[in-house]
């Protein structure tokens, strides 16, 4: 007989944004009773749960899904200070439904095999600048990148094994997370974020968490200091990975704001992630460095640069590909996806990247990543 699970009406209020007092209005109930049904000293009757389903947009088989695995690590946040633990947790619930497509996928489909260098030795608090600048370019040799611009970070992180999605976090503070679940990393960049530069940005700081930091414990990310010098590990990383010190510095000829501009459509970061870096690597001096954040504030580059309407998001591929494919050979179908995962349609869609609506017709076709199990 199928259980009710606490927890799970949790997880849908929360992700859809409802206080106790406002769920419980729609659903006819008090919020002491929707109190009662989260903390397991009620069961909702069956109609309740249908009225619930409707409320949250939720099918009612989600309410009843098994308790999923213990994840493999902490979740990491690159965040402002100003992101609020309520706007983390909604996050980290988006990952945890993400492995639910995952998981319903996995035994169907070969998904590329994780790809990443061999774990840095000794602890990630001795890493210094050098050592990072050698992971990145290691992970570069890896993945046989080379040492040129970049064309997609997406594409590549997801062939080389990971889960990337883009999200509607809804909280403009809360630029990436990621985890690692069954033995992948997943990441979730926020479709908030317009900058397809920063974006390609907060992915690469993504994947410097999981080749640096994979070996953290959870305690360790729940502490303000570890955690501020692991973000600023995995910022080094980000930009020595994207800009590898070996070619880069002999692009950089002119340091006006204009040239930046150029090598900004070239490498496809910002002006001020290659202001940040030529620093780091000691091509301008602090003063110099100074004087090109003033110059770039006095243009009003600050929130938005130049191009920033030129350069398109990178679109993640894998799980819609997956789904795309399974459903096309007969393999699998909506039914069985909602039962299995237990998310609406309209959630599998936006974090597997279908498109809106595709579920209620046929999925779009999408070269595909991985390939069916025998």
């Amino acid at each position: 007989m199928r259980r009710f699970r606490p927890a799970r009406l949790t997880e849908a209020r929360e992700v859809r944004e409802l206080t106790m007092v406002v769920l419980g209005e729609l659903v006819g109930k008090s919020p002491s009773s929707i109190s009662h049904y989260e903390n397991g000293h009620h069961t909702p009757s069956m109609d309740v749960v249908i009225r619930l389903s409707r409320a949250l947009n939720a099918p009612v088989e989600f309410f009843f899904a098994d308790p999923r695995p213990r994840p493999d690590g902490p979740t990491f946040f690159r965040s402002m200070s100003a992101a609020t633990k309520r706007s983390r947790r909604r996050a980290d619930i988006r990952i945890d439904w993400t492995w639910d497509i995952l998981r319903f996928i996995e035994p169907r489909v070969e998904l590329p095999t994780v790809s990443l260098p061999p774990a840095p030795n000794g602890s990630w608090r001795s890493l210094s600048q050098p050592d990072i600048e050698i992971r990145a370019d290691s992970l570069r040799r890896h993945w046989n990148l080379g040492n040129g611009p970049l064309s997609n970070v997406v594409w590549l992180a997801e062939e080389s094994g990971f889960v990337v999605v883009r999200d509607r976090i809804g909280n403009h503070y809360l630029d990436a997370h990621h985890r690692w679940c069954s033995g992948r990393p997943l990441i979730i960049l926020n479709v908030d974020k317009q900058s397809a530069v920063r974006s390609r940005f907060d992915c690469s700081h993504e994947i410097g968490h999981t080749d640096l930091h994979r070996r953290v414990r959870p305690s360790e990310v729940q502490r303000t200091d570890s955690l501020k010098e692991m973000e600023r590990q995995a910022n080094q990383f980000a930009a020595a990975f994207l800009l590898p010190a070996e070619t880069f510095v002999h692009e950089v000829t002119n340091m006006s704001l204009d040239s930046l501009l150029q090598l900004k459509m070239r490498w496809r970061v910002s002006v001020g992630a290659i202001i940040r870096r030529c620093r780091d690597l000691g091509i301008i001096t602090k003063k110099k460095e100074q004087r090109l954040w003033r110059l770039k504030s006095a243009r009003g580059w600050t929130k938005r640069e130049p191009l920033d309407d030129e350069i398109f998001p990178e679109q993640p591929r894998l799980l819609a590909s997956a789904i795309s494919m399974l459903f096309s050979h007969g393999l699998s179908n909506r039914e069985e996806l909602v039962a299995s995962t237990g998310l609406s349609h309209a959630d599998v869609e936006r974090l597997a990247g279908l498109g809106t609506g595709s579920l209620d017709g046929e999925p779009t076709r999408i070269y595909p990543i991985g390939k069916l199990t025998s």
